[in-house]
């Protein structure tokens, strides 16, 4: 988003040195420029919301909008068109990138959304108007002409970016505060229940010495009270490691996972071999944390240890279309 700030106020102030520059500066240059700073704007917008990134091939319709300017600009040089060709690419960007947040389902940032997404939409509504107005009123216009639509679209322009810009930082703002007090949680919940799972091993396992303690090694007890306490020693080192996979949660951002390969991730990692899967969806992903794959660990371990491990166990995934991410 800061990038494309950065090269739309350079395009800006290539516009404003027209005349003073070469016209492959002020009109190719600054077109472009802008175009590019639209497209790097849903770029960061389609990351932040989906995090998904723009695909790269899109970036390719630079090359017809220079070609495009360049003949508007050395063939058939006029202004009104060069502004049709910036509004027939820009509007439609515009456009798209504020449908965005509206598509997002979260209460709490409902009102900046709206905002946010009202920002992007009116210098693109704005500068529709202009080029109907100037195609339904021939006149000799410039980049500098003070006519009522020119004039509205650079104030809507201004104001929009100010206040894009703005609500993009307080949304970033409240996912930050969000995934702070989240991990707060967490590591609250994590501590407690590890600090009592953990003190009532201890308990079990000073029990266990003191017995075996006061029976040695006779008729054999010693030996199955040691087995039980490495027993407890074990389970206290599988949580304490669970406190390191706990800690690095949420941590890395999130990302696109096959669930199928996840699956077979998992139980590949676990200690016993005969093990089928059978994975019916190939092609489902989920956007999830870089350790979803020890929930299914988890799943494929418990019949391990406390079930038949002849049982056949189906796990479903049911998928509400209302709360699917979209795609683009």
């Amino acid at each position: 988003w800061a990038s494309s700030l950065l090269l739309q106020s350079f395009a800006y102030l290539l516009f404003f040195l027209r005349g003073e520059v070469p016209a492959l500066l002020s009109i190719l240059a600054a077109n472009t420029l802008t175009v590019l700073g639209i497209m790097m704007r849903i770029d960061a917008i389609r990351r932040f919301f989906w995090s998904r990134t723009l695909p790269e091939w899109h970036y390719l319709l630079l090359l017809p909008v220079l070609g495009s300017f360049a003949y508007f600009t050395y063939v058939a040089d006029s202004m009104v068109l060069r502004a049709a060709l910036s509004t027939l690419f820009i509007v439609p960007v515009l456009i798209v990138a504020a449908i965005v947040p509206l598509r997002v389902q979260d209460a709490g940032t409902r009102m900046i959304r709206y905002l946010f997404s009202a920002s992007l939409a009116l210098p693109g509504i704005v500068l529709s108007l202009r080029i109907i107005a100037w195609l339904i009123v021939p006149a000799e216009y410039s980049l500098f002409s003070t006519d009522l639509f020119n004039t509205a679209f650079f104030i809507a322009a201004i104001i929009g970016d100010i206040l894009a810009t703005g609500c993009f930082l307080m949304l970033n703002m409240l996912r930050l505060h969000k995934e702070l007090t989240q991990a707060n949680e967490k590591l609250g919940l994590l501590s407690s229940i590890t600090r009592h799972d953990i003190s009532n091993q201890l308990v079990a396992l000073a029990g266990f010495l003191e017995l075996s303690k006061q029976c040695g090694d006779r008729e054999g007890h010693g030996q199955e009270l040691i087995e039980k306490e490495m027993k407890i020693v074990n389970t206290i080192t599988h949580q304490i490691q669970f406190t390191g996979d706990y800690e690095r949660m949420g941590v890395p951002e999130p990302e696109w996972q096959n669930v199928g390969a996840t699956v077979r991730k998992a139980a590949a990692a676990l200690p016993v071999r005969n093990i089928g899967i059978r994975v019916e969806r190939q092609d489902l992903e989920v956007l999830a944390d870089p350790l979803f794959f020890k929930v299914f660990y988890n799943l494929l371990e418990f019949p391990q240890v406390w079930r038949s491990r002849d049982e056949e166990h189906q796990i479903d995934l049911p998928r509400n279309p209302r709360r699917a991410p979209p795609c683009l």
